[in-house]
């Protein structure tokens, strides 16, 4: 005790004994849907229904006369799983409740609770939306070689509504316009809300400038956000553009005036050129006297050297310092996840963070299966991070 210890002379030699246990490791799952309610306020209150789905197995020493030593799990938990999954069936075949039901089943109940204490530490990831984004060559913006080849996706579009059907959270679907004219955007976008069901559209102007194009970004917008168009419209923000000599900020007061209702910004490795242009999109909100509109921070893990040269080749801006600091961790996705946490920590405390609202979006720009597991502990830290504000 600290009492016995204070009484020690200086000097004195302690010895400790103590048995060392190894630490066998295993593995579970747990299995975990989730309705989204349909009130915007009660939806971010959820109600957990849940059992556990496994049980413990064969006893343990000689079995009873004329018995054995199974452990029949009918009762536990059998009964319950089965109860959750009849009510998951009855919830979801009726109106769709105000608040949010989680259905979760967990592993490892009776040898610890391994399963709910893995699911109380990572609750199921409470999105608001999923963004699906429209790639494009982009080869003609630098003069740098691509990294990785490119290769076409299927359209955006497909991607979205499939997710719409499965998922609860609404989708985000990217269009870059490229040689679009306005007779073919207004065909898509009529296509986009007919056929698709789109209901929220990021507008991404040209990879290249000094290009007259037919039809000008800002028009786009404005027939995207039309009342006919039953659209609601963000577009695309990027910081390293607000500079001394052009406003990112009075891009983002004009874009909003053309009917742009969020932003989406490129990803975030340095916070000083975001936290410049969110102060500086205040001020020209207040002069104008207009509601700033939501921009959403985006941020990307990111554990190898080739990664980070496509996000340069992008044209996110990533001191060498940090570069060096994460690729020379000895777990590099780790010092990734803690440097984003970092900049997004940095980015809230200023006084703009009160008055723009202000919304996370993490992405994985790698094909590597590491560093897309690691956008899911992204999220789960970065959801920290806003909750504590």
């Amino acid at each position: 005790t600290h009492a016995a210890a204070a009484r020690l002379a200086p000097g004195a030699v302690v010895t400790l004994a103590g048995e060392v246990k190894t630490i066998r490791k295993t593995r579970t799952w747990n299995a975990v849907g989730r309705l989204t309610g349909t009130d915007l306020r009660q939806a971010q209150e959820a109600i957990l229904l849940s059992a556990h789905i496994d049980h413990v197995g064969n006893g343990r020493g000689q079995a009873p006369a004329g018995g054995d030593n199974i452990y029949n799990g009918a009762d536990d938990d059998a009964s319950g799983s089965v109860a959750v999954l009849e009510l998951a069936g009855a919830i979801a075949g009726g109106p769709r409740p105000r608040r949010t039901i989680v259905f979760a089943w967990f592993g490892s109940e009776e040898s610890g609770g391994a399963g709910s204490r893995y699911f109380a530490d990572r609750p199921v990831v409470p999105l608001d939306a999923i963004v699906v984004y429209d790639i494009q060559d982009e080869s003609g913006r630098t003069a740098s070689p691509r990294p990785f080849p490119f290769s076409s996706t299927v359209d955006p579009r497909e991607y979205a509504a499939l997710l719409q059907r499965r998922l609860s959270p609404p989708a985000i679907a990217y269009k870059a316009l490229g040689a679009m004219d306005e007779p073919q955007w207004r065909a898509w976008l009529a296509e986009s809300r007919e056929r698709f069901g789109i209901r929220f559209l990021s507008v991404v102007g040209r990879p290249t400038s000094g290009i007259r194009y037919p039809l000008p970004l800002a028009r786009a917008i404005r027939i995207a956000a039309g009342p006919a168009s039953g659209l609601t419209v963000g577009a695309v923000v990027i910081a390293e553009r607000h500079t001394e000599s052009r406003s990112e900020a009075a891009r983002l007061l004009a874009k909003g005036l053309e009917g742009c209702a969020y932003f989406i910004s490129q990803t975030v490795y340095h916070a000083p050129p975001t936290e410049a242009l969110l102060r500086d999109y205040l001020r020209d909100c207040r002069g104008a006297g207009i509601a700033p509109r939501r921009v959403v921070l985006t941020f990307a893990p990111c554990g190898r050297e080739k990664t980070f040269a496509f996000l340069r080749w992008l044209g996110v801006n990533i001191p060498a310092g940090t570069e060096r600091a994460i690729l020379g961790a000895a777990r590099p996705l780790e010092k990734s996840i803690e440097i984003c946490r970092d900049n997004l920590r940095r980015i809230l405390e200023h006084p703009y963070a009160a008055e723009v609202p202000l919304g996370v979006n993490v992405e994985s720009v790698s094909i590597n299966r590491d560093e897309i597991d690691a956008s899911i502990e992204l999220f789960h830290a970065l959801r920290e991070v806003m909750a504590g504000r």
